[in-house]
């Protein structure tokens, strides 16, 4: 994980990058937007995002997570385009193209969601240094690199009773969205990197890619030898 010097100094590599690319588009445009401190922490760590309008949390499509980016260019033209409208943010979760890249992102709901995190980490928080936000009393995330070679197993998304763990095909909102009651998601952690995963919750929620590929294989066979019965 980058230390909080690198973070930051490479925060400021990529706000400075787009600052100077924002000019030259100003030469064309009307006017520059600004994008959002937050989206640009989300961009420098590698996260990929689209827009939703509205502040349903369910609002998400499929085409909107394929065209996910972090890219500034594109995402200060999504602002550009969708200017005067309300604008909440998704990250989309899952493996990377190449190791050491994607996000899954830990979704801690209440009270029943603190109690059962507490009892798989065995209250254990050495892990606990990596990018998380919150709205309010409402969910938390907690975002973590994607673990190399690894698949998240069929039934891991309810990891246990208040713990939903989002992974390939699934998106989460993102700071600076908003609840459908107005409360402004924000960082907790805004200067901390993606960690990776606990042992824990790798433990708890993933398999090898092998081992998942071949026990979709296996049951493929058995439903094609029950169905010839």
């Amino acid at each position: 994980m980058k230390s909080a010097e690198a973070f930051l100094s490479s925060l400021k590599q990529r706000r400075l990058s787009y600052l100077s690319n924002s000019a030259l588009v100003g030469e064309s445009a009307s006017e520059t937007v600004e994008i959002p401190s937050e989206l640009l922490i989300a961009a420098t760590l590698g996260l990929c995002v689209f827009p939703v309008i509205g502040y349903s949390m369910h609002a998400a499509t499929k085409a909107g997570i394929e065209t996910a980016t972090s890219d500034l260019a594109l995402i200060e033209y999504w602002i550009r385009q969708h200017y005067g409208d309300p604008l909440n943010w998704y990250v989309a979760t899952g493996p990377g193209p190449l190791a050491g890249e994607g996000v899954v992102a830990l979704e801690v709901v209440g009270d029943v969601g603190r109690a059962s995190l507490c009892e798989l980490c065995q209250d254990d928080w050495d892990w606990i240094d990596t990018l998380r936000s919150q709205a309010g009393n409402d969910a938390r995330y907690l975002f973590f690199q994607w673990p190399d070679n690894m698949a998240m197993s069929p039934s891991a998304k309810q990891l246990a009773p208040g713990l939903i763990l989002h992974g390939e095909g699934d998106s989460v909102p993102i700071p600076p969205s908003q609840t459908s009651s107005g409360i402004s998601r924000a960082y907790l952690t805004p200067r901390a990197a993606l960690a990776y995963p606990p042992e824990w919750l790798i433990e708890a929620a993933f398999q090898a890619v092998e081992a998942i590929a071949g026990s979709r294989s296996d049951s493929i066979g058995n439903w094609s030898n029950s169905s010839a019965a």
